[in-house]
């Protein structure tokens, strides 16, 4: 017996979803970010897409800091793309990421004291992807 219509489209966005995080990680990786964590669960809050680092100049000559993004994927095909996937992260959904980032960051100042000094961001990577199998291609955006 075949899937229902709404758990095919279901399990076809989970999978659309997948991919696209797999395509934004390989992008923040190339970008010189280091992922400390793929989907982080939050308790019953919800989950952080992906938790990266890297170092950047500091403010001081010749310094640099750690810098930590909390990164919300949005992915869609390009054909059902009205508007940029990235306004779609309404302010409830950056409320909820900004209580789970306050929660990863007071788990991490436990074994890492020196995590208070870090700087912490909030970014949008934008996976539009068009066609299908192998013709199926991607433009990521980082935001």
């Amino acid at each position: 017996m075949g899937m229902g219509g709404d758990e095919e489209e279901k399990q076809q966005r989970q999978v659309l979803g997948a991919y696209g995080e797999e395509l934004a990680v390989r992008y923040l990786e190339r970008d010189g970010w280091l992922i400390l964590e793929r989907n982080w669960r939050g308790g019953r809050l919800g989950e952080l897409d992906v938790i990266a680092q890297r170092f950047e100049p500091g403010y001081a000559p010749g310094s640099e800091r750690r810098v930590v993004i909390f990164v919300e994927v949005k992915t869609r095909r390009a054909s059902s793309a009205r508007v940029p996937a990235r306004c779609s992260v309404t302010k409830r959904k950056r409320e909820t990421i900004a209580k789970l980032a306050k929660l990863w960051r007071q788990a991490i100042l436990e074994t890492q004291a020196d995590a208070v000094n870090w700087s912490y961001r909030f970014d949008v990577v934008e996976v539009s992807v068009s066609g299908r199998g192998k013709d199926r291609k991607a433009v990521v955006s980082h935001f």
